[in-house]
């Protein structure tokens, strides 16, 4: 709810110092009438989407009247999931999140998470990278400092796609470390370094760590 109003506040200000505005007094028939509609989603990794449609009255330039009619809709694939096992940590404004430090392979991850009612962590913003290093940085740790996340190029080398199927260039969160993606063909699955934040790709049968996740 707090990206919708932000997004609404950036669009009005674009309004007011876009649209030429007639100088001197106008009465209300005068004015241009302006239908801005809004329509945002978010998708089954958590990105939210927006669309904007604007519909114009005429051509002539004068002062706008604006009314926003704003439409939300979340994936109902959402409501479908139960609450996660216990151990779940919940941050507010983005979801439920647990950190496994008893490592697996990613197949046998990505099955715990789904067994416990949510997903292997889906990365869409620098924030939502901070809380998990927050969480690995508070867990006793009996690996590396990578850990396997919800994404993989084993379909297609170098083409990283989510457990959802979409590109990972549509999360909102693609700040490889250096030098990363780096192995190839033997390293299909994705990892996240729980001390520098950064993405990293892992090798599927390896044991790492692992974060699973449930948005709100």
């Amino acid at each position: 709810m707090e990206t919708h109003r932000i997004f609404l506040f950036m669009l009005l200000c674009f309004i007011v110092c876009a649209v030429p505005i007639q100088s001197g007094t106008s009465n209300t028939s005068e004015n241009e009438i302006i239908k801005i509609s809004i329509f945002s989603r978010k998708n089954r990794t958590g990105q939210l989407y927006a669309k904007v449609r604007l519909e114009e009255g005429s051509d002539k330039k004068s002062a706008w009247q604006v009314d926003i009619d704003h439409e939300s809709m979340h994936n109902s694939d959402f409501t479908k999931h139960k609450s996660p096992e216990p151990g779940y940590q919940l941050i507010p404004g983005f979801g439920y999140y647990k950190f496994h430090n008893r490592g697996k392979t990613w197949l046998d991850a990505r099955d715990t998470c789904e067994k416990e009612g949510a997903h292997l962590a889906i990365i869409n913003s620098k924030e939502e990278s901070l809380i998990l290093m927050d969480l690995f940085s508070k867990a006793p740790r009996f690996h590396e400092d990578w850990n396997f996340i919800g994404m993989t190029d084993e379909n297609e080398e170098g083409n990283w796609m989510t457990i959802f199927n979409e590109p990972l260039n549509n999360t909102g969160f693609t700040e490889w470390n250096l030098e990363e993606p780096n192995n190839g063909v033997s390293q299909n699955c994705g990892g996240f370094h729980g001390k520098e934040g950064k993405l990293h790709d892992l090798g599927c049968e390896n044991i790492h760590g692992f974060f699973c996740e449930l948005e709100l």
